[in-house]
C-alpha cells in the first residue's frame, strides 16, 4: 500500500477527471504511476547500457552488421530501381523549381 500527499491543485484536477469519467482517483493515480514508471525504467536501462558501451563492456553494431547477421542484403550501392526513382525525383524537383521565374509568379488565390 502507498499513501501520497498531492498538492491541492493536483488533487482538484484528479477529482474533476475522476468525476467526469466515472472512474476513481485511485485508477488515474495508478495509471499515471505505471506509465511514468515504465518511462523511468526505460531511461535508467538505457543510461546503464550507455555506461557499459563507454566502458567497452557492451558491443555496438552498425546497420550493416545487423543486416548481415539477419541474412539481409547489405548492398552499399543503390539498386537500378532506386537510381531511376532518385533521377525522377530530381527531375520533378527541377521542374517545380524552374516553373516560376520568381515567387511573384505563384498564384495563391
Amino acid at each position: 500500500m502507498l499513501t501520497i500527499r498531492l498538492p491541492e491543485d493536483i488533487e482538484i484536477r484528479l477529482a474533476r477527471l475522476a468525476k467526469a469519467t466515472g472512474r476513481t482517483k485511485t485508477f488515474y493515480a495508478k495509471e499515471a504511476i505505471l506509465r511514468h514508471l515504465e518511462e523511468l525504467e526505460d531511461y535508467y536501462q538505457a543510461a546503464e547500457v550507455s555506461i557499459q558501451v563507454k566502458k567497452g563492456k557492451e558491443k555496438v553494431y552498425d546497420s550493416a552488421e545487423v543486416k548481415q547477421s539477419l541474412g539481409l542484403s547489405v548492398k552499399k550501392v543503390p539498386s537500378e530501381r532506386m537510381k531511376v526513382a532518385l533521377a525522377e525525383a530530381n527531375e520533378v524537383e527541377n521542374l517545380a523549381v524552374n516553373s516560376f521565374d520568381s515567387i511573384e509568379d505563384i498564384d495563391t488565390n
